[in-house]
């Protein structure tokens, strides 16, 4: 779809997952951000850092 769609930019979060946007990943957010609040895009496609998977309650017992 990204390619079919001229002038768009893919935002890719590495080693994420659906629901990044105001979930505290600020590469995400500010991305989302600009271009809501002023229509900018990112010069070209980008990637954003993922945060790290939480740890399942009670294996950092083990």
């Amino acid at each position: 779809m990204h390619r079919a769609l001229r002038g768009s930019r893919l935002v890719t979060v590495a080693d994420g997952d659906h629901v990044q946007y105001r979930n505290d990943n600020a590469c995400v957010d500010g991305v989302v951000d600009r271009y809501l609040l002023d229509g900018r895009i990112p010069a070209r496609d980008m990637t954003c850092p993922g945060r790290p998977l939480p740890v399942p309650a009670g294996a950092a017992e083990r």
